[in-house]
């Protein structure tokens, strides 16, 4: 990542951070701003906002709907 931002340093590329804790600590703020890596902050809650959220959505469905029928097949049920 930190290359990525040296390659492109007039651009107007920026680093989404949620709102964890980890991405708020001082630490993490500083360490990103020696190394010119510029920030966007996404509001608290904002599941809507973080693209990511959408996936994770729609790999939850897709398990839902596909993994009890390719793992058990309950229409194939032995009972003996």
């Amino acid at each position: 990542m930190e290359q990525f931002f040296r390659n492109h340093p007039l651009s107007r590329y920026r680093f989404w951070q949620d709102n964890a804790s980890s991405h708020r600590s001082y630490e993490t703020k500083l360490n990103l701003l020696l190394r010119h890596i510029p920030t966007i902050q996404a509001p608290r809650y904002s599941p809507d906002l973080n693209l990511i959220e959408h996936i994770w959505n729609w790999i939850k469905n897709w398990i839902e709907e596909h993994y009890w029928k390719a793992r058990y097949q309950p229409d194939k049920i032995h009972l003996d």
